[in-house]
């Protein structure tokens, strides 16, 4: 609606009070005024105009707008409406697959409880049929195990015979060869005895030999007593002593006494136990 505007007459009065007693130059000045003020009322009504036509404009654009936005509240609310459905169908095929999952479930357990049962009883056969050809095995072993031990005895029994004759063949053996290194023990000190008293010998010759090349005084009777006594020791086997066998053969040796000791042409012969030189 548009507003009130005063009147000239109005903005007169209410401007210029006392305009009956103005002068001539502000009755002009106050025209000026009134048509500067009629100027500007009707700027003002122009512009009370473009407003209205502005308004109008954009009551048309919001109309506009509304109208967009109903249309699009109205397919929303259509489009909600066939998402409930959808929820709806979607919630109903859930349920039924729900319900599917559940017997398959079941019917798997079932299947499981069946085939499990079947495993049980297969391993209760199989184990029956374990049980008896385990003990066929197990007597079948026991008798190879008998017969084993029946062949090993006997073969002990043969080794324990072989044995005992091979072991008084080397017991034999052994006797034959204690027998042999016993003789052969008694010919090696036979052939030692042989030998030392070859060596007595040589050294009883040699002092027989010696007594006779330096025997130049006195009678063969004398001689001959020596080379008894040398004899003598000879044959008993009981060759003295140094000392003792030099004074039983120091019997009138000659170019000396019988209380003096011999000359010491005795040592050059050593010992007489067959070892000396």
């Amino acid at each position: 609606m548009e507003p009130s505007k005063p009147g000239l007459a109005y903005l007169r009065v209410k401007l210029l009070p006392n305009s009956t007693t103005m002068q001539p130059d502000a009755s002009t000045a106050m025209d000026k005024a009134a048509n500067q003020i009629q100027s500007a009322t009707d700027t003002m009504k122009h512009l009370l105009a473009d407003s209205d036509r502005t308004n109008s404009l954009r009551g048309t654009a919001l109309d506009e707008q509304i109208n967009k936005l109903q249309k699009e509240r109205s397919q929303l609310v259509s489009q909600l409406a066939e998402a409930e459905g959808d929820r709806e169908r979607f919630r109903s095929r859930v349920a039924e697959l729900d319900k599917a999952d559940e017997k398959r479930r079941t019917d798997e357990k079932a299947q499981d409880d069946k085939t499990e049962a079947a495993v049980q009883e297969a391993v209760r056969e199989t184990k029956a049929v374990c049980r008896v050809d385990l003990k066929k095995a197990i007597a079948i072993e026991q008798e190879k195990y008998a017969n084993l031990r029946v062949r090993a005895n006997e073969k002990i029994a043969d080794l324990k015979i072989f044995s005992k004759r091979d072991l008084d063949a080397r017991n034999a053996k052994i006797s034959a060869q204690d027998i042999e290194i016993g003789n052969n023990k008694r010919k090696v000190e036979e052939a030692d005895s042989l030998a030392s008293h070859v060596a007595r010998s040589a050294k009883v010759v040699k002092v027989a030999e010696h007594i006779v090349a330096s025997h130049k005084t006195g009678g063969w009777k004398e001689l001959a007593g020596r080379l008894d006594n040398l004899q003598e020791a000879v044959s008993d086997r009981r060759l003295p002593a140094q000392a003792n066998f030099r004074a039983q053969v120091n019997i009138g040796w000659p170019g000396s006494e019988k209380s003096k000791e011999p000359s010491s042409w005795l040592d050059q012969f050593g010992s007489f136990d067959g070892h000396g030189g």
